[in-house]
């Protein structure tokens, strides 16, 4: 059985077999189970927790001299962790990631660099 939720996402029954379960699990109960299936190399890719959207499409926050800047970015795959950038980033932008900050245009911000590899 596959059905979509709203926002697009494909909802797919399965079952799956433990071939060597351990004494944490407890049989019969249900888990759910996120299975990626979109793997692109040589994109542009940043955590999806970093694009927001409003009624003109998806942006993210930028810094440039130390201020936050909105940029409006076209979004292409993603999985359950990052989205790929089509267009509106180039490598060189140090995207805003908040966590729990509220960004907004124009705040003063210090770079924390974290390289992910």
């Amino acid at each position: 059985m596959t059905s979509r939720d709203a926002g697009q996402t494909s909802n797919v029954g399965m079952e799956i077999k433990l071939d060597a379960p351990d004494d944490d699990i407890i049989l019969g109960l249900e888990a759910k189970a996120v299975i990626d299936t979109v793997s692109i190399d040589n994109v542009l890719q940043i955590p999806k927790g970093a694009v927001y959207s409003d009624t003109n499409g998806e942006y993210v926050y930028v810094l440039r001299d130390k201020k936050a800047v909105k940029v409006d970015v076209e979004v292409g795959a993603y999985n359950s962790e990052m989205i790929e950038i089509v267009s509106g980033l180039n490598e060189s932008d140090t995207v805003i990631i908040a966590g729990e900050t509220e960004i907004t245009e124009g705040m003063e911000l210090e770079a924390n660099k974290s390289e992910d590899k």
